[in-house]
């Protein structure tokens, strides 16, 4: 290795890979530059240069004009596959464009360059590098922070999240699929926020809440639907509002199939035509699909476009139910605690040992959210410190397994159940229950009444339950 540092270093010492052959005069021609201070590596050929690369990191790589289109294609490609911020700069005859793709970032240099400017260009080089891979640190930092939203230390947890960080990384459209109340939108917000679009509109449009004309109008807006009316307000549709971020489809197997076909020749072209005025307008926007349902099946039966399909599929995200999250239930339900203890101004609430294995013997059909409304609704029911499998127990779909029940509450029953024990929690008075359980206090007395509690005031009104029925 050969290291120069000139006395009138104007930054400090970047790291270079020389990509040459006779490398004598090019190091020679370094040392002259004023602007320059480096640690200069040599690769004589394309070989030792991978080798390079791949054994540590370089702000610097500096490539005769020697090499041809294809090696200098395989260096750069190296470079971007290790997600390094290695700068590539070209030694050319001329001033002319190289005929490599425009894909790879490379800075073009004629090699009669005088030495002072030459060194100048590759403090600015080397300052590029360390900026690009500072922001990719921060980056990596913001999308850890993001992803511990998906919680849980689960071989599937673990899978998700890096699922999640290689769809942000990548820019192309994304399906999720996912059970209802799995998190399926909670999953696409991450993706997201993980993205270089973070900073951008993240807008959520449901498929299942719109006619036909009201969805095509919602996506491109009134100006550039297939009827257009000048009287209308012309108001942007989704896909102008969110230029440069992320569209997500709920339920997107229900967008009819013509509007399919258009969003996908929009996507394609990356432009749609304005009804109203016949100009071209720009979309630069990442759609999501989320969907419950299996689009392959819909494609082979004629109900979901091909195009759209494989336009989505690129990038599939399968988000697990939480039976097979099992593991992470009492990690999940600690956060919801924590979430609701911020949202509510409270203490936050511990989870007892017989909770817990509640919580873990149910199966959760509604998955994630049915958690989540059975923590709220059990918080909901008392002040103290501690959930408990009692609290539980009204808002579990299913009976406790040593209850040894062999068919689940009736929802009348279940409603009684609430409704008493949190009566029997406030000691009978009806006031502090009515409250709790956001009803009114002569719906609360006319059931205790159905019940068989005496009117209120009447001796054995406010008696303590011993059970719940």
């Amino acid at each position: 290795m050969t290291a120069i540092a000139p006395q009138r270093s104007s930054c400090a010492s970047a790291r270079l890979l020389l990509c040459c052959s006779e490398p004598a005069t090019l190091i020679e021609k370094l040392g002259a530059a004023d602007d320059a201070a480096l640690e200069i590596d040599v690769a004589p050929d394309r070989p030792t240069a991978l080798k390079r690369l791949a054994e540590r990191s370089f702000e610097i790589c500096l490539v005769d004009v020697t090499w041809d289109d294809p090696a200098v294609a395989e260096l750069c490609a190296s470079i971007q596959n290790r997600s390094a911020a290695t700068q590539v700069v070209r030694l050319t005859e001329t001033r002319q464009q190289s005929a490599l793709d425009g894909s790879w970032n490379i800075d073009l240099v004629p090699i009669d360059t005088p030495a002072p400017l030459f060194g100048k260009l590759l403090a600015a080089a080397a300052q590029k590098a360390r900026l690009q891979a500072e922001n990719r640190s921060l980056k990596r930092q913001l999308q850890s922070r993001v992803l511990n939203e998906i919680a849980g230390q689960s071989e599937t947890s673990v899978a998700l999240r890096d699922a999640v960080r290689q769809a942000a990384d990548s820019d192309c459209h994304v399906l999720i699929q996912g059970e209802a109340g799995a998190g399926t939108q909670q999953v696409a917000r991450l993706v997201h926020l993980a993205s270089r679009r973070a900073t951008r509109p993240f807008i959520v449009l449901d498929c299942r809440v719109h006619s036909a004309e009201s969805l095509e109008r919602e996506l491109l807006g009134e100006e550039a639907a297939e009827v257009y009316d000048p009287s209308e307000s012309g108001s942007p549709g989704r896909l102008a509002t969110c230029a440069g971020g992320s569209l997500l489809l709920k339920n997107v197997e229900l967008l009819p199939v013509a509007i399919q076909k258009k969003l996908s020749g929009i996507l394609s072209r990356q432009s749609y035509t304005c009804q109203a005025t016949g100009k071209q307008r720009p979309v630069d926007v990442r759609v999501m699909g989320a969907t419950h349902a299996d689009l392959a099946v819909l494609v082979q039966q004629g109900r979901f476009s091909a195009t759209l399909y494989e336009l989505l599929s690129g990038c599939t995200l399968h988000v697990p139910a939480l039976r097979q999250r099992a593991a992470d239930i009492g990690i999940l339900a600690e956060n919801m605690l924590n979430h609701l203890a911020v949202v509510e101004g409270k203490p936050v609430k511990r989870l007892s040992v017989e909770a817990l294995n509640v919580l873990r013997a149910h199966d959760w059909p509604g998955n994630l959210r049915e958690l989540e409304n059975v923590i709220e609704r059990a918080c909901s029911l008392d002040e103290g410190a501690l959930l408990t499998a009692e609290m539980l127990q009204p808002w579990i779909a299913r009976p406790f397994a040593d209850e040894q029940e062999s068919s689940a509450l009736s929802l009348r029953e279940m409603e009684r159940k609430l409704i008493e024990t949190t009566f029997a929690r406030c000691q009978g008075n009806r006031e502090h229950t009515a409250r709790l359980l956001k009803i009114g206090i002569r719906t609360l007395s006319g059931k205790l009444r159905e019940y068989g509690y005496p009117p209120r005031g009447g001796p054995g009104s406010n008696r303590r339950l011993t059970r719940a029925a």
